[in-house]
């Protein structure tokens, strides 16, 4: 069994704060979180804590004002899957449920999706995911072609094929997003998407009627520039991922390429924007 390096951080305000620390952690490859109000933990391989800068996490947010401390632990191996089991909870979003491939639940009359996220993020328990689950239900998907952009578990892909979406691509940086984007696919029963390997800026040769993105604005703002030449005129883009203080920076750069907002929603301090290409 593998030996675990165990992060137990404590921010003040809890929220919005532990959710940011997840999604840096997550990108850093730590694989499993726990939120125990005022704590958050975060779980990763011990072979791989030397490769991974989550000092630098913690001292920017701290350079930003954020009060926190935070404390670390060895942990031997054990069974972390039953672990993970235990502590995962379905999400209900009112049109879809969102449940892990273990669940035994009653899921009538329910859109549902099943989600085993292991390394990746995206399981509709953070406010970004539900929001873009909720915002896609907004648009009309039937016949579509959509872009899932840094896909995680692949959730806004799957969920856009339950839509209606014609053809999906999912594409992500991370080999294992990748990889659990597929399984994720397959255990869903998908048959109009794929998942490839790499960014944005290697996609050529098609456009899409719908984007969806849930990354952080860092991300988001220069790839405006590839929102912009790789969507039809009048197709939607569906953005989270990022504070409501970072809202009006992203929807100047959107101004420029010619993306108007349509709808705004927002989740404890976190935003999400639906824009209209021009």
């Amino acid at each position: 069994m593998i030996d675990y390096f165990e992060l137990c951080v404590c921010p003040e305000p809890f929220n919005p704060w532990s959710g940011v620390l997840v999604a840096h952690l997550a990108e850093m490859g730590f694989e499993s979180f726990v939120e125990e109000e005022p704590f958050l933990k975060a779980y990763l391989p011990a072979s791989l804590v030397s490769h991974v800068a989550w000092e630098t996490v913690l001292n920017n947010l701290s350079e930003r004002g954020v009060k926190l401390s935070y404390s670390t632990n060895s942990i031997e191996g054990q069974n972390w899957n039953q672990m993970w089991e235990e502590q995962f909870e379905p999400v209900d979003l009112g049109n879809v449920l969102i449940i892990a491939p273990f669940h035994d639940l009653d899921t009538q009359n329910k859109k549902v999706i099943r989600i085993l996220p292991k390394m990746s993020f995206g399981t509709g328990h953070h406010q970004t995911t539900a929001m873009m689950c909720q915002g896609m239900e907004k648009w009309d998907f039937k016949g579509t072609r959509v872009l899932d952009f840094g896909c995680g578990t692949g959730i806004l892909a799957i969920y856009a094929e339950l839509l209606g979406a014609s053809e999906i691509l999912a594409i992500d940086i991370e080999p294992w997003s990748v990889e659990n984007t597929l399984e994720n696919m397959h255990e869903n029963g998908c048959s109009k998407g794929k998942a490839v390997l790499g960014g944005i800026e290697q996609i050529e040769g098609v456009v899409f009627d719908r984007v969806l993105a849930n990354i952080n604005r860092n991300v988001l703002i220069p790839s405006f520039q590839h929102f912009n030449r790789l969507m039809v005129s009048g197709g939607h883009l569906l953005l989270s991922g990022f504070f409501t203080s970072d809202a009006a920076d992203i929807q100047e750069v959107a101004n420029l390429f010619h993306f108007n907002l349509i709808a705004s929603y927002e989740n404890s301090s976190w935003a999400c924007l639906d824009f209209v290409k021009n």
